[in-house]
């Protein structure tokens, strides 16, 4: 039984040694959680992804869902097509249930990763609260995934389909 004993004290001691070697600072825990990009960026991808996106939202505001659905591309194993018209149908049926026509829109975030990897979040205020009413959501949010292909930027959208990558993405909501 004192074997036993001494032995767990060896081992608590030797944990206590070794980590007290490796303390690590509030910055470098901070930055191995932060997503850093894995491919070369520069200013002109950042400005022709949020180019794209307000042309994306601009065209639901205005309520040409179709010319904002032709902006939509699907990453195919490692090829950027054309929405295919299936999944165009089942686009329509979901948007077709939320009125973007008119309502206030913002970029809530940008994220890089790697070229099939980044992620553009929005949200459309759909009505304003009216005083005196009960507190319910007057907002919605909705991801875009940008991927660039051959340095040109596509805009896709998040689906358990086109995501091959094991484990999924990196990006966490």
């Amino acid at each position: 039984m004192k074997k036993k004993s001494l032995f767990l004290v060896i081992i608590f001691a030797a944990l206590a040694v070794c980590s007290c070697n490796k303390k690590r600072t509030l910055q470098e825990v901070a930055d191995d959680a932060i997503l850093k990009p894995e491919m070369e960026l520069s200013q002109s991808d950042t400005t022709e992804v949020l180019s794209l996106v307000n042309r994306y939202i601009q065209l639901q505001k205005d309520g040409k869902a179709e010319d904002a659905f032709s902006m939509i591309y699907f990453l195919d194993k490692d090829s950027i097509v054309p929405l295919p018209a299936e999944m165009k149908k089942r686009l329509y049926g979901y948007y077709s249930l939320i009125d973007f026509k008119g309502k206030e829109a913002q970029i809530d975030h940008l994220i890089f990763v790697d070229e099939t990897d980044s992620q553009v979040r929005y949200t459309v205020e759909l009505f304003k609260q009216k005083p005196g009413e009960a507190q319910r959501p007057t907002k919605m949010s909705f991801f875009i995934n940008p991927v660039r292909r051959d340095g040109k930027w596509y805009l896709t959208l998040p689906d358990d389909v086109t995501d091959t990558r094991p484990g999924g993405s990196q990006i966490k909501n």
